[in-house]
């Protein structure tokens, strides 16, 4: 894996690694991005705040730029609306997405 050396030798091996295990790109794609909806619909839905401003909080986030998230969100449409009509709550989300702050 790219990096790895660099990375690992400042650390002691742990977890011994395969050199012929190849790596699997995106695999966390689409969960990342029901997590962006998700997040979206918080913070626009929910939270009532801006466009603007909630892309601004995703940025912050999940380290991504803007264009981006707006590129991503558009893939997620039908999600968003899904929550927006089971109208889906902070509780349902915090289960959906334990690991992120639903205050």
């Amino acid at each position: 894996m790219r990096g790895q050396n660099a990375i690992c030798s400042a650390l002691p091996s742990l977890i011994k690694s395969n050199p012929n295990q190849k790596g699997h790109r995106n695999v966390h794609l689409e969960r990342r991005d029901d997590a962006l909806a998700a997040r979206f619909y918080y913070h626009y839905q929910l939270k009532q705040k801006r466009y603007e401003a909630a892309l601004l909080d995703l940025e912050a986030e999940f380290f991504i730029v803007p264009n981006v998230i707006i590129q991503r969100l558009a893939l997620r449409t039908d999600y968003i609306k899904e929550l927006s009509k089971k109208e889906i709550g902070v509780s349902q989300l915090r289960k959906l997405f334990p690991f992120y702050a639903w205050n």
